[in-house]
């Protein structure tokens, strides 16, 4: 089953509850039921072969369909949603995953979101003409348009095809790469940060450009770091990537490597100045270590337990995390170059901004 028969079977009544809408228990019957909000009325009923839900408007007739139509046309603000089209297909999307995060909705569209496939086109990635949420977050169009990062960042749309409707604010985008293919996309304004639905970031990075020249690989956990971090140090000689947040074992495995097949001779680990970024740090290094004695035995949010040649750590707060880390990466358990430049900020971007 495909995510567009996922998407038509979640339950609107729940999603009508969860959006504001009552029951009116005079007019509802088991089959179907009436909500109200604000002066509207919709009959939903759930149609008993194919398990689909659709509703109708009964202040206006044109207003109907399923779920897509519903969703749709309140973004378009008008009744002409074709639940077909790709175009309005991708604007539901959009707004039931931007919905999931501050709403309590079903499993239903918990189930969609894990369903659905990435697909780069409906946010419609175009070239970046559009600075302004970048230069908000202190950036300048030297950096932005530095050939280390030119194409690797993009405008795209909030609701997916730039159509004749509403098709939402113009969006920053840094696309997720893995094996040369785009196969995610991490969609910024000054309001809004997310993962595109389906984008898949468990073995995929932002890479900024390459060059044979380069011999350093610089891992964050946001590309706007990446960019921040070269503004600062006027430092443009190296490859960057970006893990959108807490690196996994694959993406580790990926670095390491790109670095033991001999491409970089060394990695800056330039990830957040707090407990988060830290543990990000401490996964990286582990995975270059000759001594494998040492496991991580337990990560917490401002907990790490270790084990190192049968003697176990437990760091309890960022400055003997940040002490340890160091240590570690000094020691002869690690023979690549490592370093780990931390901020004095809670990240670059925000280091750049305070200055």
């Amino acid at each position: 089953m495909d995510a567009f028969h996922y998407i038509e079977k979640i339950d609107l009544t729940k999603y009508l509850l969860s959006s504001g809408y009552v029951i009116d228990i005079h007019k509802s019957t088991a089959r179907q039921k009436v909500f109200e909000k604000d002066g509207e009325k919709l009959l939903v009923l759930r149609h008993q072969k194919t398990g689909k839900y659709i509703y109708q408007n009964l202040n206006d007739t044109r207003d109907k369909g399923n779920i897509i139509n519903f969703v749709v046309n309140r973004i378009n603000g008008y009744l002409s949603t074709d639940s077909k089209s790709k175009q309005d297909y991708a604007k539901a999307f959009a707004k039931l995953d931007e919905d999931s995060g501050g709403k309590e909705l079903t499993q239903e569209i918990k189930t969609f979101q894990e369903k659905v496939k990435f697909e780069y086109e409906l946010y419609a990635p175009h070239e970046l003409i559009n600075y302004d949420f970048l230069l908000s977050r202190g950036l300048n169009k030297e950096t932005i348009n530095h050939p280390l990062f030119k194409g690797t960042i993009v405008n795209c749309y909030k609701y997916g095809f730039k159509t004749k409707s509403n098709y939402g604010p113009v969006m920053t985008g840094f696309p997720s790469i893995k094996d040369k293919t785009v196969v995610g996309l991490e969609i910024r304004d000054s309001n809004e940060k997310k993962m595109a639905l389906g984008s898949e970031v468990v073995d995929s990075f932002w890479v900024s450009n390459y060059s044979k020249t380069h011999k350093t690989l610089v891992i964050s956990e946001n590309p706007i770091d990446n960019l921040s971090y070269c503004q600062i140090n006027r430092d443009f000689t190296s490859t960057h990537v970006a893990s959108f947040g807490t690196i996994s074992d694959k993406q580790c495995q990926k670095l390491f490597n790109l670095v033991d097949q001999g491409i970089y001779k060394s990695i800056i680990l330039i990830n957040d100045n707090d407990f988060g970024g830290l543990k990000n740090d401490l996964k990286i290094i582990t995975k270059f270590a000759t001594n494998k004695s040492l496991k991580i035995l337990k990560i917490d949010t401002n907990l790490v337990e270790l084990i190192i040649d049968n003697e176990e750590y437990l760091i309890k707060d960022k400055d003997s995390f940040k002490w340890f880390l160091n240590k570690l990466v000094n020691s002869n358990d690690i023979k690549y170059d490592i370093k780990l430049i931390k901020c004095n900020s809670k990240d670059w971007n925000d280091e750049l901004l305070n200055l």
